[in-house]
């Protein structure tokens, strides 16, 4: 039988510490919170898939990725004011002055997030168009996921894990 050296009982305790630390802070690790935290962090991002990508440059309303399009095609009237502003006569965008769009902002609850837009046309675009125009597609949730949610979950974890940010 193999006595046990103090040098041993010393590294033993010490792993033993490191191991409770750290089970410590995967415990504490809170997923939603963190999922909640990147979107969050990276609010500019998410709002410009909306404004941007979804009805300016597609003319579709998030959730069902439905183009609004059907409330179109536009009067001659409509048509030359938006080539006097070089906004797109193939699609409804809803960004005539553009004050619509820059007003979205992302609001993070509990636990969810959801977009709303506080212009004062807000009320009178959404019941026309509904209220998908506020939310992000099922593609642009997808992009939000790879490339928002997950390496922020892999950060955290690797800075619970190790630490730091690997």
């Amino acid at each position: 039988m193999e006595l046990c050296s103090l040098e041993n009982l010393e590294e033993y305790v010490m792993a033993r510490s490191k191991v409770s630390a750290l089970r410590e802070r995967i415990e504490s690790f809170e997923p939603n919170l963190t999922i909640l935290e990147a979107v969050e962090t990276n609010s500019y991002d998410v709002l410009e898939l909306v404004t941007e990508q979804q009805l300016y440059e597609h003319g579709m309303r998030g959730g069902d990725g439905r183009t609004i399009w059907e409330y179109a095609p536009y009067k001659e009237a409509t048509i030359r004011a938006k080539e006097r502003k070089n906004q797109p006569t193939d699609r409804v965008t809803l960004r005539d002055t553009g004050e619509f769009h820059e007003s979205f902002e992302l609001v993070i609850e509990s636990d969810a997030f959801k977009i709303q837009a506080t212009d004062d046309k807000t009320k009178f675009l959404t019941n026309r168009y509904g209220e998908g125009v506020l939310a992000l597609s099922d593609e642009h949730l997808e992009k939000v996921k790879e490339e928002i949610i997950v390496p922020h979950l892999i950060q955290t974890l690797r800075q619970i894990c190790y630490g730091n940010s690997r």
